[in-house]
């Protein structure tokens, strides 16, 4: 799904993305859990968990 974009992604990326599945995540428990312009909660949180081993894989790579 992500391809290769999150190797060319800056580091604000890293943490503009998953402020905005914050936002998602929010949203679905106000309307009860409810969604339907995203795919859930369990998705979103996946999306935060993968864009944080996208940053750590990017620190690491430009350490070495």
């Amino acid at each position: 799904e992500y391809g290769e974009a999150w190797g060319e992604m800056s580091q604000g990326s890293f943490l503009d993305r998953p402020t905005g599945k914050i936002l998602r995540i929010k949203q679905i428990i106000a309307y009860d859990g409810n969604s339907i312009a995203s795919e859930g909660i369990d998705a979103n949180f996946f999306e935060i968990l993968n864009y944080a081993a996208f940053a750590l894989i990017q620190i690491s790579e430009a350490r070495h």
